[in-house]
């Protein structure tokens, strides 16, 4: 089985994120599965921070659903089983799943869905203002808000200077999402996801499992063993998007003819 992994961080310059992605891997998949790490391109973002500037509607648009949307037409193309969308904000998810057959698998739905499996109210911590209002936006959009418990923002949010150290010194972003989870837990949270990618990569490499009695989900772990168990559905019983209203897919040459535009 092989999975495409899309982030929107530039991998070439996130090096031990880069590391911590491809150990948690290997921890989650083992050895049947090959999972493939992309990111955006060098140079995407510049000195910006994508969890910072995804926030507006015509960056989102313009740059982060681009890179989504040819990574899923690719990984088809390529021979790839299933597509991982390695951001909370889930961006062209609905655009990626109407263009493609193989699944499509957000982090941040799989992991609220898991997480409705083993808590009746799920709380969530997002890095950013901006990465919380797409989160919530998307979980009303999904049909899942009324689980949630509350959506809590870091305190403070993490600054651009602190990412590359946080490997190094994880402790400042641990104390931060502890005192952001003991918040969503007042309010009746018994399940805890890191809502966004590199926040959630210091948290599950650190083993932080459980908080106050409360579950801390592991999305990027959970999102590859929903995305196994989806290609297994679909070779075994047939699973596809639904095609009538919510994921109608183009014919190709309408595909075909719009990239070339």
């Amino acid at each position: 089985m092989r999975i495409w992994y899309q982030s929107a961080v530039e991998m070439t310059r996130a090096g031990a994120y880069s590391d911590a992605l491809q150990a948690h891997f290997k921890r989650i998949a083992g050895d049947c599965v090959d999972i493939s790490l992309f990111g955006a391109k060098t140079g995407t973002w510049g000195d910006l921070q994508p969890a910072k500037v995804s926030g507006y509607p015509f960056v989102f648009h313009q740059v982060v659903k681009s890179i989504f949307i040819d990574a899923a037409l690719r990984a088809e193309q390529e021979g790839y089983d299933a597509l991982i969308v390695g951001s909370s904000t889930d961006p062209a998810l609905r655009e990626a799943r109407s263009l493609v057959d193989i699944p499509i698998v957000s982090t941040l739905e799989s992991a609220f869905l898991v997480a409705s499996t083993i808590a009746n109210k799920v709380g969530l911590v997002a890095p950013t203002d901006e990465v919380a209002y797409i989160v919530r936006t998307n979980l009303e959009n999904y049909r899942l808000v009324q689980k949630m418990a509350s959506l809590e923002v870091l305190s403070p949010v993490l600054a651009d200077d602190e990412l590359n150290a946080l490997f190094s010194d994880p402790s400042p972003l641990l104390d931060r999402f502890t005192d952001s989870a003991r918040r969503s837990i007042a309010h009746g949270a018994d399940a805890i996801i890191p809502a966004e990618g590199i926040m959630a990569e210091v948290v599950v490499t650190n083993r932080l499992t459980e908080i106050d009695g409360a579950t801390v989900v592991d999305p990027i772990g959970t999102a590859i063993a929903f995305a196994e168990m989806q290609v297994k559905l679909r070779s075994l019983t047939g699973l596809r998007p639904g095609r009538r209203w919510h994921y109608t897919k183009p014919a190709q040459e309408v595909i075909a003819s719009i990239r070339d535009r």
